[in-house]
């Protein structure tokens, strides 16, 4: 599949200091953008690597306390 001819989604990051670090929200939008044949497997595809994703970070400022 060309993904260069789809429309981009928007990714936002929200960091918002607890008592105990940071809590990170990733939010994704613009789904509604995608081409409704692939849009199940684009959400799909990009939930999983932003959950991959955020584990990589999590465990990196562990490893780096």
């Amino acid at each position: 599949f060309d993904y260069s001819k789809e429309a981009p989604t928007l990714v936002e990051f929200q960091l918002t200091p607890t008592a105990t670090g940071t809590l990170v929200v990733v939010k994704e939008s613009g789904f509604d953008q995608i081409t409704l044949h692939r849009r199940a497997e684009a959400f799909k595809m990009h939930t999983g690597g932003w959950e991959a994703q955020l584990k990589n970070i999590e465990r990196f400022l562990v490893e780096t306390k």
